[in-house]
């Protein structure tokens, strides 16, 4: 895990000579992309010897598991009594693999696989549906080379952070601020610059348990009272937001980072809504007599799951994990009914965690539960030859992916539910090959602000891994002419 001192975060104790400095809410592929992108602009025009940077970039990013976003990945070690041990356990709990549709795409991954963060995905794939709306990311009508990142999905932006932090590198412009969650953003009327106000440890994590003295406030501010100004209040020229969760939800969310109301509704026009989805972390106690690596399920409505994925088949993992350890996906269908009958907000419109002892009994449950049956149904695995289970855990993601956006005009579609003031949607929708969809930039900027949105949520690609990662060259490429701009006046 890459981090930093989070005293350093408060104090501003991190020296800041660059001209020139950009914040990065969000340390997903996209957000690392903007980095590293950054970083490598910034070496360049550093002659040798010198301390001071053109640009400085700092990455804020609140996941409990480290960078890596949607694309991230679990690890847990756990006792085993049978065996008298801890054994290691993982899955990619996102993204489970991505393709390269488009040059630049196919460029930067073929750059990553000879640095060893990523490879091919090759093995055993079973599709039980090619209809196109049904397809997950291509896997069904196989569009391969399927790619994942090393020992995980978060492999990627792990490394490319990583490089550019190394302290051997002249590419030493890049900070990361893991277990920071950035609540506000504050604007000198004066100069213009941003300074963002967040928590660190424990309080910034998405599923953080409110303490009980707090639960009685109607505000989600109650929790982070004593927000203070991130290093010591640097001020920067401009402000990337990569997660719309941090956009378009207001306090009521934690993970809102309080930005203007107009660019928040400029973010939510592009949107319009959200396709949700559950995954299931599922460990057997002993491999399953099969060798298959994945399975496409289509997205059926009487079925709760779309994709399964075998970890201990992928690059990195196999010879690191000590159980069978399979990822199931849900259908947004699913995804909708669950939040439906257990909403994000109470009844007096209050952030509700992800619980735990929820998440494994219901959505867990009826996952595995399924997964279970289609092992007897597809490969012919009976239940009393099935291994038991050593260990299961789910999670929720409230913004999987972007709905379809083929229209300039939004019309309310009936596959889209209103849920506690956020709209989701489950229409089927083509997520392959990754193609330009719309003629509108992959982001969106309020010039006068310095405030730009990225990511797949927001682009003009198709949805996914690849369009969030071509979202975040577009947005270093803009930034790196603002830099110009702005060095030549």
């Amino acid at each position: 895990m890459i981090s930093v001192n989070t005293q350093a975060v408060q104090s501003g104790s991190i020296t800041s000579p660059p001209t020139f400095k950009v914040a990065i809410i969000g340390g997903g592929i996209c957000g690392a992309c903007i980095g590293s992108t950054l970083s490598q602009f910034s070496s360049t025009l550093m002659p040798n010897g010198s301390k001071a940077m053109p640009l400085l970039i700092d990455v804020f990013d609140q996941g409990r598991s480290g960078v890596g976003g949607r694309a991230s990945h679990r690890s847990v070690r756990k006792f085993d009594s049978r065996e008298g041990k801890e054994v290691q356990l993982g899955w990619d709990h996102g993204c489970q693999f991505f393709r390269a549709d488009t040059p630049r795409m196919a460029s930067a991954v073929q750059e990553w696989i000879d640095k060893g963060y990523c490879s091919e995905w090759k093995g055993k794939f079973v599709n039980l549906d090619d209809r196109i709306n049904r397809d997950f990311f291509g896997m069904a009508h196989g569009l391969s080379p399927f790619y994942v990142g090393n020992g995980g999905m978060n492999s990627i932006a792990k490394n490319l952070l990583k490089e550019a932090t190394d302290s051997d590198s002249k590419m030493n412009s890049l900070k990361i601020y893991e277990g920071t969650r950035v609540t506000d953003l504050k604007r000198s009327d004066a100069s213009g610059k941003w300074t963002l106000v967040g928590v660190d440890g424990e309080r910034a994590y998405h599923d953080s348990v409110v303490p009980a003295s707090l639960k009685s406030s109607s505000s989600r501010r109650s929790l982070i009272d004593d927000s203070s100004p991130l290093i010591g209040g640097r001020q920067y020229d401009v402000v990337v937001l990569t997660d719309v969760s941090s956009t378009t939800f207001t306090s009521w969310h934690r993970a809102s980072a309080g930005v203007p109301e107009d660019f928040s509704l400029k973010v939510k026009e592009r949107i319009n809504s959200r396709v949700p989805l559950f995954t299931c972390m599922l460990a057997f106690d002993s491999p399953l007599p099969t060798d298959i690596s994945a399975i496409s399920f289509g997205q059926e409505t009487e079925s709760p799951l779309w994709f399964a994925s075998r970890n201990n088949h992928k690059p990195g993992l196999n010879t690191t994990l000590d159980k069978d350890c399979w990822t199931l996906v849900s259908t947004p269908e699913y995804a909708i009914l669950k939040i439906e009958e257990t909403p994000m907000r109470d009844a007096d419109g209050k952030f509700v965690p992800q619980s735990k002892s929820y998440l494994e009994s219901i959505p867990g449950a009826e996952l595995e539960k399924s997964f279970r049956k289609a092992l007897v149904d597809i490969c012919r695995i009976d239940e009393c030859n099935q291994p038991k289970t050593f260990y299961m855990t789910a999670q929720r993601w409230g913004s999987a992916m972007p709905a379809e956006r083929n229209a300039s005009v939004h019309e309310p579609s009936s596959s889209e539910k209103l849920i506690a003031g956020t709209v989701y949607d489950s229409k089927k929708q083509k997520l392959s090959p990754t193609v330009l969809e719309l003629s509108e930039r992959s982001f969106i900027e309020d010039e006068m602000l310095s405030l730009i949105q990225a990511g797949d949520m927001v682009s003009c690609y198709t949805p996914g891994f690849e369009a969030a990662a071509l979202s975040g060259f577009d947005v270093a490429a803009h930034i790196i002419s603002l830099y110009k701009h702005n060095t030549s006046n």
